[in-house]
């Protein structure tokens, strides 16, 4: 098996006779094939010194087959059209042409390599992509009694990175998740993460993703703060690109720390990375940091497809003015994508469902499909309480029974009921009497591949509508009582 990070001298053994050799057998074009020698050697510098992890390899290698594998049929960038070709399909289509061989080219080889180097498994593509999980691993990180049994190594590096006292390195603390801290109503909420040490002082953790601050949010947990540790304390709010809260700045409140899930999180990430003397955990650290673009971007591509992609846009005008002008048509190519589907689906409830008793109450994700918005139906005689409902939350798709803003009671049994109905266990939620994620090959719309899916293949619709219906059937009887019974 070959290691994550490979001594120097090994990427030219590995990318020489793998990429090189294997792919210029009976090469006629000499001139060009030691050109394309050329570039494995400085591909070779290139990773050696920037990027030393097997999907470096893994990236340039695949690369290069396609290189090569161009040059054996012949397919040259320089067969692109010219200026003068007005037909933009014509150029379209020629420029995917050559994209594609070269595409193609890659996953081949790449998939090919991945049995010994898995380059796509990651740990962290296996969790839900919230705040709740994220914070969860976060502090276990910083607790000293942690999974990790590395002891105080990460907190310490953490109070180095945000300049604290340097007393508090070698002071005991006490690392809790969602803690409740009010003395009166104003008060009243729950931090993420909270580091209490002996001495008094204390670090509060806000972690937002894709939702923005509550009603002052952290103006009240500034203040509470504030009098629970006698004016000894760091409020961190951590946001995928360090922007402020809305309730309070850093020019107002100089204990206010803006962290960055781009640049301060990774780079605390890093150290740990170094300073861990665990194996095992330090690849739980690398896939922790292969994870967080992904997080934030919302879309996973492969490294090496976007190497190959970037390098053919810059090549040329042309071609970086076709790159630019699919770029800008992603966006609305997704909601087209989005919205065909829910229509597929909606008029296959509308099909099922009896009029004038149910209806749709919620069309929010047809019209907004790429933000957090949702799609629902419901009795009429729930009144608003309740519906069934799909919403799309940081790009994941969840469905269940969800509450109405007057709906704070649990229903009794129903959970225990669905769970019993369905193929699939959900769970209660503030906001839902019981919800599951759509898990699968169809769930995830922040990939290119589940978007594929829910366009070309037709059992999308038909697995999501046989899910809901079944909630429907489950549920309606016990709703339709639990209303009837609390007016």
């Amino acid at each position: 098996m070959l290691p994550r990070t490979l001594p120097q001298q090994s990427y030219s053994v590995i990318l020489t006779p793998l990429v090189i050799l294997s792919e210029a057998k009976n090469l006629s074009l000499y001139p060009r094939f030691f050109a394309s020698l050329r570039m494995t050697a400085w591909t070779c510098q290139r990773i050696t010194s920037s990027d030393r992890t097997t999907t470096g390899v893994v990236s340039a290698a695949c690369g290069h087959v396609a290189f090569i594998r161009i040059l054996k049929t012949g397919r040259l960038r320089g067969t692109m059209p010219t200026s003068d070709d007005n037909d933009y399909r014509q150029r379209l289509d020629n420029f995917f042409s050559v994209l594609h061989p070269e595409l193609q080219s890659y996953r081949e080889t790449k998939r090919y390599m991945d049995r010994f180097l898995s380059t796509d498994f990651n740990v962290f593509n296996r969790i839900e992509h919230k705040e709740n999980p994220l914070s969860d691993i976060i502090a276990d990180l910083l607790n000293p009694d942690g999974s990790h049994g590395q002891q105080r190594i990460f907190l310490n590096a953490f109070l180095r990175q945000i300049n604290t006292n340097g007393g508090l390195l070698e002071q005991p603390c006490k690392v809790r998740r969602e803690s409740f801290f009010f003395q009166n109503e104003s008060d009243r909420g729950r931090i993420d993460i909270l580091v209490t040490f002996d001495s008094g002082f204390r670090i509060g953790i806000e972690n937002k993703l894709g939702t923005g601050e509550g009603d002052d949010q952290l103006l009240r947990y500034r203040d509470a703060l504030d009098r629970v540790s006698n004016g000894q304390f760091r409020l961190i709010y951590l946001t995928p690109d360090g922007g402020p809260p809305d309730s309070i700045s850093p020019e107002e409140e100089n204990r206010l720390l803006l962290r960055s899930y781009r640049s301060d999180f990774l780079e605390w990430l890093r150290e740990c990375v170094q300073l861990c003397e665990s194996d095992k955990f330090r690849w739980f650290l690398r896939d922790f940091m292969d994870y967080i673009p992904t997080m934030i971007e919302g879309r996973r591509q492969m490294p090496g497809e976007k190497d190959i992609i970037i390098r053919h846009a810059l090549e040329r005008r042309e071609n970086l003015e076709m790159t630019l002008g699919i770029h800008f048509a992603g966006d609305e190519l997704c909601k087209r994508l989005i919205k065909d589907f829910l229509m597929k689906l909606r008029n296959y409830l509308d099909e099922h469902l009896e009029k004038p008793q149910w209806k749709f109450v919620d069309d929010g994700l047809l019209k907004e499909p790429l933000r957090t918005r949702s799609f629902a139906f419901a009795k009429t005689s729930w009144n608003g309480k309740y519906s069934i409902t799909i919403q799309r939350y940081q790009g994941c798709i969840e469905y269940g029974v969800a509450k109405g803003k007057e709906s704070q009671e649990r229903i009794p049994d129903l959970e225990r009921i669905l769970n019993d109905a369905m193929p699939h266990a959900g769970k209660w939620h503030s906001c839902w009497e019981w919800r599951r994620y759509w898990e699968g090959r169809y769930g995830d719309w922040n990939t290119k591949e589940a978007l594929l899916n829910i366009k070309y293949d037709g059992e999308a619709v038909n697995q999501l509508c046989k899910d809901l219906i079944t909630i429907m059937n489950a549920a309606t009887p016990i709703i339709d009582n639990y209303v009837s019974s609390n007016p």
